[in-house]
C-alpha cells in the first residue's frame, strides 16, 4: 500500500483514488477512525478540486459503513452533510440507504419516494438499488418478510456491479431478514454468498461483518462449534479494531455468552 500511495501521490486523482481505497481497507479491518479520516482527507481534496459529486461519495460511503458498524448518530450527519454537497443520483441514493440502516425511517422513505420518481427507468435503479434501500427500511420496521419480499426478485442480480453501491448488499440484507425472522440455516446461506465472493464485496466493511452475522445465525442453528469458530474469525480480524464500535462490543459479548457452550 504504501508503494501504491508513493506512485498514486504524483497525481491529485489517482491520490484520491488510492486514499479512498487504503480507507476502505482501514474499515474493513475495525479502524473506523482512521478510515474516516481518510475520507474527510479525500473529500476536503476533492471540494478543494471543485469536485463537489465526488466529495460527497468519499463522505457517504464513510456514511454508510458508520451505520453498519452501529455509529447511526454519526452515519446520519455523514449523509446529511454529503447531501448538502451534491444531490447526484449516486449520492442520493447512498443516503438513503444510509438512512435506512441508521435507523431514520422517514428520511429513508421521502428520499426513496424521490428516487423512483426521478429515475423511473433506470433499470439498475428499480431492479436493484430501490428494492435494497426498502427491504433495508423495512428491516428497520421489523418487518423481515416484507424485506425478503422486496429482495427475492433482486437474487438474479446478488453479484451485479454498478455504480453506486454493490458489495453484494442484497445477499447481506437478506442475510440480516433471515436471522430477524430466526432463519438460522437460511442466514448463513446468505452471509456465505458474500464470504464466498469477496472480490464483490470490494473491501467494503459488510465483507468483515458478514464473519460476525454468520457466527449469529450459527448459534441460531444451535451449533455452538461453528459460531465459536465464527466469532473467532471476525474478531481476529477486528483485532485491533476502535474498542468504542457499538457492533464490535456487542460481538464481544456476544462471544463470551457461547464461549463455553457444549
Amino acid at each position: 500500500m504504501q508503494s501504491e500511495w508513493a506512485w498514486a501521490s504524483q497525481d491529485r486523482v489517482r491520490g484520491r483514488n488510492v486514499l479512498n481505497m487504503e480507507s476502505k481497507a482501514e474499515a474493513f479491518y475495525g479502524h473506523s477512525r482512521d478510515a474516516n479520516r481518510l475520507a474527510r482527507i479525500d473529500s476536503e481534496s476533492s471540494m478543494k478540486a471543485g469536485l463537489p459529486s465526488e466529495a460527497a461519495s468519499f463522505e457517504n460511503v464513510a456514511a454508510l459503513r458508520e451505520a453498519e458498524n452501529g455509529n447511526a448518530e454519526q452515519a446520519q450527519l455523514l449523509a446529511a452533510d454529503a447531501l448538502g454537497k451534491s444531490q447526484n443520483r449516486e449520492n442520493f441514493i447512498v443516503a438513503a440507504l444510509t438512512f435506512a440502516r441508521a435507523g431514520k425511517t422517514e428520511q429513508a422513505q421521502k428520499l426513496a419516494v424521490a428516487i423512483s420518481q426521478r429515475f423511473p427507468n433506470d433499470f439498475s435503479v428499480q431492479a436493484f438499488l430501490l428494492p435494497c434501500v426498502k427491504a433495508a427500511i423495512e428491516l428497520n420496521e421489523n418487518d423481515p418478510s416484507g424485506a425478503l419480499a422486496l429482495l427475492r426478485p433482486v437474487e438474479p442480480y446478488d453479484f451485479a456491479k454498478n455504480d453506486v453501491f454493490d458489495y453484494a448488499y442484497p445477499a447481506y440484507l437478506r442475510g440480516l431478514a433471515y436471522l430477524q425472522s430466526k432463519q438460522g440455516r437460511l442466514a448463513a446461506d446468505e452471509f456465505r454468498k458474500v464470504l464466498d465472493h469477496s472480490g464483490i464485496g470490494d473491501g467494503f466493511v459488510t465483507g468483515s461483518l458478514s464473519d460476525l452475522q454468520l457466527a449469529r445465525a450459527q448459534v441460531l442453528m444451535h451449533d455452538p462449534g461453528a459460531g465459536r469458530k465464527s466469532y473467532e474469525d471476525f474478531l481476529t480480524l477486528w483485532k485491533d479494531a476502535d474498542p468504542d464500535l457499538p457492533i464490535y462490543r456487542q460481538a464481544k459479548a456476544e462471544y463470551a455468552s457461547i464461549r463455553h457452550w457444549q
